[in-house]
């Protein structure tokens, strides 16, 4: 009976230092180990809401390549197709610091075909994920990472700075009403960290 009393007594002692260990077991990943992001939904407005994800993508000249994603989503309780007129030249981007601080823009060389994705239809409970980067953009080597969503939304982010700081995107879509039959009104997409670090 003493044995047992022992053993009971040595589990419990196991399990009570399992669970106290658990927490650091389940930590987040550090900076260094970060692959993607996934940013929250925002609002829905007329029936529709959008989010940011962004991943890692593979080193070029040993500089990773941010490839962006917009994933809209037609929420509406009302059964038909949503006719949703997106321009990505007139999103309206910025990337912050953990501070609020601009990031510094790109100054580097841009060259590159571009395409318009159109009018985008958004079936009745539908969702539609797409990448949104572009190439064209000048790569140093051996950075942190590269963002390229168009000419005027480029940045880039060195060693350090992504050892000093934090960094997200966000953006706002703004589609004034026409005459047309279409989806209009402003999506704030909320903020999504970008998956970078000091080490490639």
């Amino acid at each position: 009976m003493k044995r047992r009393h022992m053993i009971a007594g040595a589990v419990v002692g196991w399990l009570g230092a399992a669970i106290a260990r658990a927490p650091e077991a389940l930590a987040s990943p550090t900076d260094e180990h970060m692959s993607d992001s996934t940013g929250p939904w925002s609002s829905v407005i007329r029936g529709v809401r959008a989010r940011l994800e962004l991943e890692r993508g593979e080193p070029v000249v040993g500089t990773p390549i941010l490839r962006a994603y917009m994933v809209i989503e037609n929420v509406s309780d009302v059964g038909n197709t949503l006719e949703f007129p997106l321009d990505l030249e007139e999103v309206r981007w910025q990337v912050l610091d953990e501070s609020g601080a601009r990031a510094p823009p790109y100054a580097g060389p841009f060259s590159g075909p571009h395409a318009p994705i159109g009018p985008l239809r958004l079936p009745f409970d539908s969702r539609l994920r797409f990448g949104i980067t572009r190439s064209g953009a000048g790569i140093s080597a051996n950075q942190a990472g590269l963002l390229c969503l168009r000419p005027d939304a480029v940045w880039g982010f060195s060693p350090e700075m992504a050892s000093a700081h934090r960094y997200f995107l966000s953006g706002s879509i703004e589609i004034p009403k026409s005459a047309h039959r279409v989806w209009h009104g402003v999506l704030e997409l909320p903020a999504v960290r970008l998956p970078i670090s000091a080490s490639a």
